[in-house]
């Protein structure tokens, strides 16, 4: 039997995949600064078993008006937790989704033009197989 390797999913990549259809999303904070954009940013986790784990990812909202950034932010939230229901996210096959934490107010005192908003999520994804 070939070897093969379990490799985590890439959480930020499945979370942008998702989410870019609506949104202007990355994982860092573009130089010209849109009116409206998130980050993504995978901030650890722990393996659930041999194939899943359970990530956790921190999206960041970041608009001109704070009513903006809190409303843009419940939306994304709800977008993920529909996409965890119907079992993808972006590309990963995807059990569940915890919220860690629903949007709160968050400043960003580097990012004085946008106020910003964050959530923490937790969804449980499968690892991808690769033979060897």
């Amino acid at each position: 039997m070939a070897d093969q390797l379990i490799i985590p999913a890439d959480i930020e990549q499945a979370i942008i995949d998702e989410l870019s259809p609506v949104y202007v999303i990355g994982s860092s904070i573009p130089d010209n600064k849109p009116t409206t954009f998130l980050r993504v940013v995978a901030t650890g986790g722990i393996e659930r078993d041999l194939v899943t784990d359970n990530p956790i990812a921190t999206i960041e909202v970041f608009s001109k008006l704070e009513s903006t950034a809190r409303q843009v932010a419940n939306e994304a939230l709800a977008r993920l937790q529909l996409a965890a229901r119907k079992g993808k996210l972006g590309n990963e096959t995807c059990y569940g989704l915890g919220v860690a934490a629903l949007p709160q107010n968050y400043p960003l005192p580097s990012v004085p033009t946008h106020k910003r908003y964050i959530t923490t999520i937790t969804p449980a994804v499968r690892r991808r197989v690769t033979i060897l």
